[in-house]
């Protein structure tokens, strides 16, 4: 199992997206210019949500001209003030719905029970253009930083996306706070607790999704 540990910057300006990265808190640990990539997510659950219900968030999304599938569970708030939560990928050759996938991992068997006997609906679909790189510091801590810019969709509904994700890769916690720390403190950021995927259930609940067969492709309708 893999474990993701963040923090989540909300920002009210997409120009200071670009000036964290020349900033002095950030440009000397770059390991090389951030990257700018497209991402288009989609989540999905079963229509009385019964992952949600269970605090498990399962994703597809094309990264570039690849698709990765996800499973995540509810992420938990640490006493130095981190986000830890597990996580599972899979990349797969076309945007199937296809929870087997995850048979063999230490949430699979639980998942796929979740499911049984029940179609998949697509909540929402997020937008997004991501601007990333990766910084190193003295010390052996790998920190990975996206500026993300975009939408979330949910059935005609819309809801902008602004944020900084600050996610360890190696090292020291202590590290991932510090940087956030000084980030805060130069630019007009504030820490955010709801996850893209929290804001999207929001946007969902009350509505209702088309129901899809396992290993059906997702609608038409989700993509330009």
């Amino acid at each position: 199992m893999g474990e993701e540990v963040e923090i989540k910057l909300l920002c009210g300006d997409a120009d200071v997206l670009e000036e964290v990265y020349r900033s002095p808190e950030v440009a000397p640990f770059l390991a090389s210019s951030p990257r700018e990539v497209a991402l288009h997510a989609y989540y999905l659950d079963t229509p009385d949500l019964r992952l949600a219900a269970e605090r498990i968030a399962y994703r597809i999304r094309k990264e570039g001209k690849r698709w990765i599938a996800a499973v995540k569970t509810g992420k938990v708030r640490t006493p130095d003030g981190l986000y830890v939560r597990g996580e599972w990928e899979r990349e797969i050759p076309r945007p199937v719905a296809d929870l087997g996938k995850f048979r063999n991992t230490e949430i699979g068997k639980r998942l796929v029970s979740l499911a049984r006997e029940s179609s998949l609906v697509v909540l929402f679909e997020i937008r997004v253009t991501r601007t990333v790189g990766m910084l190193d510091f003295p010390d052996g801590t790998r920190i990975e930083l996206a500026a993300d810019r975009g939408e979330i969709h949910c059935y005609g509904e819309s809801a902008p996306i602004l944020e900084i994700e600050l996610e360890l890769k190696a090292g020291s916690r202590d590290r991932l706070s510090e940087l956030s720390e000084k980030l805060q403190a130069a630019f007009p950021l504030t820490p955010g607790t709801g996850s893209k995927y929290a804001r999207g259930l929001a946007l969902f609940r009350g509505r209702k999704g088309e129901a899809m067969k396992d290993g059906e492709a997702l609608p038409d309708v989700f993509f330009e």
